[in-house]
């Protein structure tokens, strides 16, 4: 955990090495790559920050996430946001209003139910460190410096986990088809984080884990597991 006294500079570069630390182990590690893409708001804290957020606020923070990367013309946004503040860093509440913004001209529509059904639950999002802003505006940069190649990964192919079609069905008797197609999204190209862009965001080290979270998004998007849904209140005990 951060302690009030550490000084401002030296808690940014651990929290930007610990997360390029955590990329690079995930392009490696596809259990934990998949952990991250299942819940990225809390693989992030754990191994960046050291903490656990609430369940229920992860749960929040997860669904604005895929929204926002399961949106084709915010991923643009988020691409080119990236490219104009490389030489001077916003600060978490200036990017958060800059992404609210995005999110109402776009009409984003998932992004707009993530953060009705937070209010509406009263869930707080996770609170989003300003530090990570340095890790993420940078990437481009680490990517022309590594040629694009980065120096680890595995390609995201699925080949180190069975993420193939074989031998699924002992599987399939376990879970319906839909669960499967949700947990198995057929990899399109124009579902990736980069689709569409002339060149690489991240180094490849990187790339092979915002793929798979891109596709993973646009998987629940189009299965409709991002269509608004309110818990219901809780029922009032009559005396």
């Amino acid at each position: 955990m951060n302690s009030p006294h550490e000084s401002p500079i030296l808690r940014r570069v651990a929290t930007v090495r610990r997360t390029d630390a955590l990329f690079q182990a995930m392009s490696n590690d596809f259990l934990l790559r998949q952990q991250f893409i299942t819940n990225p708001s809390q693989v992030l804290h754990e191994y960046v920050f050291g903490n656990e957020p609430p369940a229920d606020n992860t749960s929040a923070s997860n669904q604005l996430i895929y929204a926002v990367l399961s949106d084709r013309p915010l991923l643009a946004w988020l691409h080119g946001y990236a490219d104009e503040h490389r030489d001077e860093v916003p600060s978490g509440p200036q990017f958060m209003r800059d992404l609210a913004e995005a999110i109402a001209e776009n009409g984003s529509r998932h992004a707009i139910f993530a953060l009705l059904r937070s209010s509406l639950e009263g869930n707080a999002l996770v609170r989003f460190d300003e530090d990570l802003l340095h890790f993420f505006i940078n990437l481009r940069a680490l990517a022309e410096v590594a040629g694009g190649d980065g120096d680890g990964g595995d390609g995201g192919d699925g080949g180190d986990g069975g993420t193939g079609d074989g031998g699924t069905g002992s599987t399939l008797t376990a879970i319906t088809w839909k669960t499967y197609l949700i947990t198995h999204p057929q990899m399109q190209v124009d579902d990736r984080f980069s689709a569409e862009q002339a060149r690489e965001f991240a180094p490849r080290y990187v790339m092979v884990t915002l793929d798979e979270l891109a596709q993973y998004a646009a998987g629940l998007r189009n299965s409709g597991a991002l269509d608004v849904s309110f818990a219901e209140p809780a029922q009032r005990q009559r005396p």
